[in-house]
């Protein structure tokens, strides 16, 4: 798995001349990295007499946060195996006509495949987006810079999954599969965008 890489490794990977990891994987790495900022921000409220009337509350969140990060950390993987999966059928034979439709049909599985993966990465950024505006206002103001700077982690890796579905979409002869996908992502993005800008808004006044 990616996230068994040290900090290092990852970047040599990330920084190579081979086609993965790549901005999708990456994508959900920096939604899991903004996920344990939100996880931190918790963990320095929880437990503080100050704050017991948001321990239950505190406890939920940061439940869900460690779901999400989860399964964003084994997205990163299966984004860096459907890309595998778009050059396995781009170096199928296609000699034969039948040949030809096979190798068609299985790019077109395969584009499907790299798509829905990022498609998945920025809903699930889009619900840690989410999490941050239900805690920011009732958290240890003194760690509320790394509920910022967890917010805008979540931020990138959402709009960096977008990159990575947009730039399939063209491959994928499905209107009404394209159609409906384009409609996600631009919906998501924006929902992500308002969610985003009201966190930093309640971050920044906190910290003036």
């Amino acid at each position: 798995m990616l996230a068994d890489l040290t900090v290092r490794e990852l970047w040599e990977k990330a920084g190579s001349d081979s086609p993965t990891p790549g901005g999708g994987s990456i994508s959900a790495l920096m939604g899991a990295t903004g996920a344990s900022l939100i996880i931190k921000f918790c963990n320095l409220t929880l437990g503080k007499e100050k704050f017991q009337g948001v321990e239950e509350e505190f406890r939920r969140v940061k439940g869900r946060v460690e779901e999400i990060s989860s399964r964003l950390t084994r997205l990163s993987d299966h984004d860096t195996e459907a890309f595998d999966g778009v050059m396995r059928a781009l170096k199928m034979p296609k000699t034969t006509d039948q040949e030809i439709q096979r190798r068609k049909e299985a790019l077109q599985q395969a584009f499907r495949e790299a798509t829905e993966i990022p498609s998945q990465t920025a809903e699930l950024c889009l619900l840690l987006l989410q999490l941050c505006q239900e805690v920011v206002e009732e958290g240890n103001p003194n760690a509320i810079s790394d509920l910022g700077v967890g917010c805008l982690a979540c931020w990138a890796g959402l709009e960096g999954a977008i990159l990575n579905v947009k730039i399939n979409l063209p491959s994928i002869k499905d209107s009404a599969f394209v159609g409906e996908m384009e409609a996600k992502i631009q919906s998501t993005s924006q929902k992500g965008e308002e969610l985003k800008n009201r966190v930093l808004h309640s971050v920044s006044q906190k910290i003036e």
